[in-house]
């Protein structure tokens, strides 16, 4: 009895110092990325993503969307500033490129693709996370390195612009 309570105890603290730390880094590395947009709409959010991310970048219009078919239809014509939000999309996908050189005939000149990715050296953290409820979802699948990034980005007509 007083092990479980104690076990949900330290579960809780973890789970707000985790959020309190999620929002300072999201803010601090994704801030500056929504001031300059009119529009973010977000690919295809996993069945676990609570949304938070995309709530914490502020810009005027915000969107999600399931598939690349139905980008043509949300992006706004003459938006000149438009993103997609690829948050932990490349650590699930096994065809990277394919997904990148379909956003590419589908997005304006001046669009652009905010990637969140997963460290492929913190595994062991994420599968921590897992076990003490601070993350959801099933573990990322595909890791991608930087040299793999910039790889598959010039491959698919992109250039990668800023990773941190």
């Amino acid at each position: 009895m007083i092990k479980d309570t104690l076990y949900t105890l330290v579960t809780r603290v973890f789970y707000i110092i985790g959020k309190i730390l999620y929002s300072v880094i999201v803010n601090r590395a994704l801030g500056p990325v929504g001031k300059g947009l009119f529009e973010l709409i977000q690919l295809a959010p996993r069945s676990s993503d609570t949304g938070l991310l995309l709530e914490s970048i502020d810009c005027k219009e915000k969107k999600v969307i399931q598939s690349v078919e139905q980008l043509t239809e949300k992006i706004q014509p003459l938006a000149e500033h438009t993103a997609i939000l690829l948050n932990g999309n490349f650590n699930h996908e096994h065809d990277i490129e394919g997904l990148l050189r379909s956003l590419h005939s589908t997005l304006p000149r001046s669009g652009r693709i905010v990637v969140v990715a997963y460290n492929p050296y913190l595994r062991w953290l994420y599968r921590w996370a897992n076990e003490f409820g601070l993350r959801q979802g099933e573990q990322p699948s595909t890791f991608v390195t930087t040299t793999d990034l910039d790889n598959m980005a010039r491959l698919s007509n992109f250039e990668v612009v800023r990773t941190r």
